[in-house]
């Protein structure tokens, strides 16, 4: 339900990720799926939750 979906990863070498998609995406739990992160468009958070 939704204009987006939010999907928690695992992505091996960098941690848990939460990417933003499309909210037509047909992606579910223990699916794999490779990711091509747009820069502009990347918010990034340390440990204490403030941006970096």
């Amino acid at each position: 339900l939704g204009s987006d979906t939010f999907l928690h990863v695992q992505a091996d070498g960098v941690g848990p990720l939460t990417v933003r998609a499309d909210g037509e995406l047909g992606v579910h739990h223990g699916d794999t799926i490779y990711l091509t992160p747009d820069k502009a468009k990347l918010h990034r958070f340390g440990a204490d939750g403030k941006a970096i």
